[in-house]
């Protein structure tokens, strides 16, 4: 890359690749993005058997990452990193879900893999709560934890 293409007058390539415009003779220091913990990412992806519930045209299957069912915006909550708002997802799949066009995510959010967000985190957790997911072979689950998930009609006849 030249050195001229670097930084524009904006330093929107600086942005774009998270990194803060450093003072003059400063250092180039890369953003701080809020992260879920591994754990919490391995335990969304084996309560959902391992694979993408997306299932987005070009679906890799197996699920690398948790995605949140609520949009968090830029870096958001953490209040949104719990079980109930997550999902298993691969990278593909993950990436694609924020550009969908809207004939796209009608049907995510029938199957409650899109959640609208509400006025606050805490009430877009709620939501989350109440909203059951549905796999692609048409089983619906609360999703109670990161580690756990309970059929519709378990919950239907009170079996939890």
């Amino acid at each position: 890359m030249q050195a001229g293409m670097l930084l524009d007058s904006a330093g929107s390539l600086w942005r774009r690749f998270g990194l803060h415009m450093p003072p003059e003779g400063g250092r180039v220091m890369k953003s701080r993005v809020k992260t879920m913990p591994k754990g919490l990412v391995r335990d969304v992806i084996e309560r959902d058997g391992g694979f993408c519930l997306l299932v987005l045209p070009g679906c890799m299957g197996e699920a690398s990452t948790a995605d949140h069912r609520a949009d968090r915006g830029h870096g958001g909550s953490l209040v949104l990193n719990h079980g109930a708002a997550l999902i298993a997802a691969c990278g593909l799949c993950n990436g694609r879900k924020t550009h969908l066009h809207p004939l796209e995510r009608t049907p995510l959010i029938r199957r409650g893999l899109i959640v609208a967000k509400d006025s606050t985190n805490e009430k877009t957790l709620a939501r989350c709560k109440e909203t059951p997911i549905e796999t692609v072979e048409g089983e619906r689950f609360y999703l109670i934890s990161a580690n756990e998930r309970t059929r519709v009609e378990d919950m239907m006849r009170g079996d939890r």
